[in-house]
């Protein structure tokens, strides 16, 4: 449950009661030392005590301790005369100023990354600060009464105490620092915060030391408005979370301390020892001397800049030449980053994820770029590191604890990078920018790495349009090869099709060409299928026994709509045709097979009638058995002993197949037999030798004018089957290039006997 307004602002004023109460007293004591009567004391006390009620107010634990100990300095300046307490209430005030400096100090956040985190515990500091704050303080409060033994010799000696106790405090400060600086160096921004806090320690002791010079205060007071001072600059230095702006203030507070201090000192000299006449042209010229050292202070403090701050100078230039053209951008950027290096030295390098190269400029300018992949370590590092930024030193220094860093150090170490810093944004690293190693008095400070950051986040606009260039690039390099595959496959798929459909065509050709039309029955009925076929309509043959209607069905459909497609041809009377399992596979159904083309059921009323109602069910919807996602267009064709109607009356054909074949359920196409096309009989006796002795010899063979004769004159019963066994038995029996009589009478002597009756009955 969180705590109402209501008790956070009588927390608030607890607080403030609290930690005022101590000033409060101070101030009572000082003003009774004046006397009561002078502002003085009024004066200091009140501001000291406002002070320690605001302080008391803030949130943060380490600026009320410090309100606190700088209100207790500050009242016991309200009285004139020094008295024994309120010189221990300053040195109380000064030493928890320095302790809260000290527990500042050892509480500076650390970074991310890999740099180790470094605890530093401030017991020992407390511990001195106790012993030597403690030892002033008694010696002040013990009384002046008694004489000889240890406590004489205790308070005889304050001064010997009072030394002691600031060099304590001073000591502990400045070896903490040193310290932390020491054991924490790898921690990017530790060192530049370390001598920030130095150079704060130092320029805070001696303008505070010099002003109360000039001002004529006592040296014991001093020494706490100097300790108290410090322990305050160095929390402020320790609490600030940004470690550049410590450097950076410390070294303008450096600058203007040594041009503006000694001016102010010597101007002060000046009015001291001079005419009464004489100071305001002083305190004028002192003035304008200030302004131009206060408008002028960004100039004085360059020199104080890390490596002069030639790095920092570059990464400003860089980040305003890095504009423009993708291209442009990063060659104006790596030639500027250059610079400090001079000529001589390795150009900065741009290593990009995509397109995978290093880009880097040569002496005159020039861009040069070689293929090279980063490794992804490096990029995932240096995207975690502080600022992006990954030092070598760092790596080095850690390789030995760390085995996983030793592949990055190597690394880095074999390209000669300096440090190495992220390019990229949205947590997406799209390249790594490189500095080559140069000469350095320091390692690679924060206020650099942060100047660079800035530097590679004007590049990474520059490299995501390089990327995505690349990327597209890419993606249609790809593009256009699986376009070419897609062609090449598809022209093979074409190639594979026409081959297809000439090798269904030259199958139907070859059973066509057994159809020889030459009587007036066999072109009505061939007329009929073609008709039919060139009408995309089913067709109902009725065929008798022995009668091969393929080859009227191949040649009507090599006339038909759907001569492309395939002719596929089932025979009812086998038993494999029979297993409905067959006509349900999606891939191996004869319905699937037929589809675009047509499907010729020979003697359908032997299928089964489940089978029946499958074929009819499929081409009524239109979809294959077994899925209903795959489209059927076929054309049925049909044969049988008798029409389709009789057969169905029989209840040997589904009523709702025969339903698809419309018309010709009652007008099948009757194909004629033998006897009753003699003018087919000649030419089919004539073609089937030949063809046989082609066969069985390698050559045609011949059949004498007698030998057709007889043949002619033959009833054929069983009709083209028939017709086929005595051709075969003839060419076999044959021993020269023609088949003749006495071939007949041995190899057939049924023919013989037809031909004797036959011409019995002609004679008679």
């Amino acid at each position: 449950m969180l705590p109402g307004p209501g008790s956070m602002l009588r927390d608030s004023w607890r607080r403030r009661v609290f930690f005022s109460a101590a000033t409060l007293y101070v101030a009572l004591v000082a003003i009774r030392a004046e006397g009561f009567a002078q502002p003085r004391g009024w004066l200091v006390g009140g501001f000291a005590v406002a002070f320690a009620t605001y302080c008391a107010g803030r949130t943060s634990r380490s600026t009320r301790w410090l309100g606190t100990g700088l209100s207790l300095v500050i009242a016991t300046f309200g009285a004139q005369a020094e008295t024994s307490a309120l010189v221990a209430c300053g040195i109380l005030g000064a030493t928890g100023c320095v302790a809260v400096a000290t527990c500042c100090i050892s509480r500076i956040p650390s970074g991310s990354g890999v740099a180790p985190v470094t605890k530093i515990s401030p017991a020992a500091g407390l511990a001195i600060l106790a012993i030597s704050t403690g030892a002033a303080v008694v010696a002040h409060v013990l009384p002046d009464t008694r004489r000889g033994g240890a406590i004489e010799f205790w308070t005889s000696h304050r001064g010997l105490w009072d030394a002691a106790e600031v060099l304590g405090n001073l000591g502990v400060v400045g070896i903490l620092v040193e310290w932390t600086g020491l054991r924490r160096s790898l921690e990017i921004g530790m060192l530049e915060r370390a001598r920030g806090m130095r150079a704060a320690w130092m320029t805070t002791a001696l303008l505070v030391a010099a002003s109360g010079v000039v001002a004529d205060v006592s040296p014991d007071r001093l020494s706490e408005v100097v300790v108290a001072a410090i322990g305050t600059v160095v929390a402020a230095c320790a609490r600030e979370s940004d470690a550049t702006r410590v450097s950076q203030v410390a070294r303008r507070s450096v600058a203007l301390a040594l041009v503006g201090g000694a001016v102010a000192l010597l101007s002060a000299s000046i009015i001291a020892t001079s005419r009464s006449t004489d100071v305001p042209v002083i305190a004028l010229v002192a003035v304008a001397l200030a302004l131009a050292i206060g408008a002028g202070v960004s100039h004085i403090e360059r020199p104080l800049r890390p490596e002069r701050g030639v790095w920092l100078d570059a990464c400003a230039r860089a980040n305003v030449s890095a504009w423009g053209d993708a291209d442009d951008a990063v060659r104006e950027a790596l030639m500027t980053l250059r610079t400090p290096g001079g000529l001589s030295s390795a150009s900065p390098s741009l290593w990009t994820v995509h397109p995978p190269e290093v880009v880097t400029v040569d002496a005159a300018g020039y861009v040069r770029r070689r293929e090279s992949r980063l490794p992804d370590f490096i990029a995932a590092l240096a995207n975690a590191e502080p600022e992006r930024t990954l030092p070598t030193h760092l790596l080095k220094s850690l390789e030995v604890r760390r085995p996983e860093l030793r592949a990055a150090a190597t690394w880095m170490s074999d390209e000669g990078a300096l440090v190495c810093t992220a390019v990229g944004y949205d947590g997406e690293v799209d390249g790594v920018l490189m500095l080559p190693q140069a000469p350095r008095t320091v390692p690679f400070t924060l206020e650099e790495a942060r100047a660079l950051r800035g530097v590679t986040d004007r590049l990474a606009a520059a490299c995501r349009v390089r990327s995505t260039l690349a990327r597209t690039l890419a993606r249609a390099e790809e593009a256009r090869r699986r376009a070419d595959q897609a062609d090449a496959r598809a022209e093979l798929a074409q190639r594979e099709v026409r081959v297809a459909e000439a090798r269904r065509t030259l199958d139907t050709l070859g059973v066509a060409m057994s159809a020889r039309p030459y009587s007036a029955t066999s072109s009505l009925a061939l007329d009929a299928i073609e008709s039919r076929s060139r009408l995309d309509l089913p067709v109902a043959l009725e065929v008798p026994s022995g009668v091969d209607p393929l080859p009227y069905i191949a040649r009507a459909h090599l006339s038909g709509a759907r001569k492309s497609g395939a002719i596929v041809v089932v025979d009812s009377t086998s038993a494999r045709m029979h297993a409905l399992s067959r006509w349900e596979d999606t891939n191996a159904s004869p319905l699937a097979l037929a589809h675009g083309g047509l499907l010729v059921l020979l003697d359908v009323g032997a299928l089964p009638m489940t089978v029946q109602a499958l074929i009819a069910r499929s081409v009524g919807v239109g979809h294959a058995p077994g899925d209903t996602l795959i489209p059927l267009d076929v054309r049925l064709a049909m044969t049988a002993v008798c029409g389709p109607a009789e057969l169905e009356a029989k209840g040997r054909l589904d009523s709702a197949l025969a339903l698809h074949f419309g018309d010709a359920r009652f007008a099948p196409v009757r194909l004629p037999r033998l006897q009753e096309r003699p003018e087919d009989l000649r030419t089919l006796i004539i073609e089937h030798v030949a063809r046989e002795g082609l066969r069985v010899f390698g050559r045609p063979v011949g059949v004498e004018r007698a030998a057709l004769s007889r043949l002619i004159d033959h009833a054929f019963p069983g009709e083209d089957a028939e017709l086929s066994a005595i051709v075969r038995r003839l060419v076999a029996r044959c021993d020269g290039d023609i088949v003749r009589v006495a071939d007949i009478d041995a190899a057939h002597p049924l023919v013989s006997d037809a031909v004797l009756k036959n011409d019995s009955v002609a004679a008679g």
